[in-house]
């Protein structure tokens, strides 16, 4: 899960937000393939899953700050994630 700290450079520098979406939408990537391929035993199968499971709830409250930034007060009408425009 993501730290206070993490949260506040997330929602204060855009840059930061990237790099950390990019790097849990990567760890997601990496464990579904880990799973889909895996000979593990259930319980530690168990444990993957729970640990996507938490780093999508992080994305979410990324995804949320994005929708939440000054571009995104800026302009009423739409708002811009990841280089697309979003219409309200």
């Amino acid at each position: 899960m993501l730290d206070a700290n993490t949260k506040k450079a997330c929602k204060d520098d855009p840059s930061i937000r990237e790099i950390k979406i990019r790097n849990i939408e990567h760890a997601i990537e990496q464990a579904e393939l880990m799973i889909k391929e895996s000979k593990m035993s259930q319980e530690e199968l168990i444990f993957l899953k729970r640990k996507i499971s938490d780093s999508r709830q992080d994305l979410e409250i990324l995804y949320f700050c994005l929708l939440y930034t000054s571009d995104a007060a800026d302009e009423e009408d739409s708002v811009a994630l990841g280089g697309r425009r979003i219409i309200k």
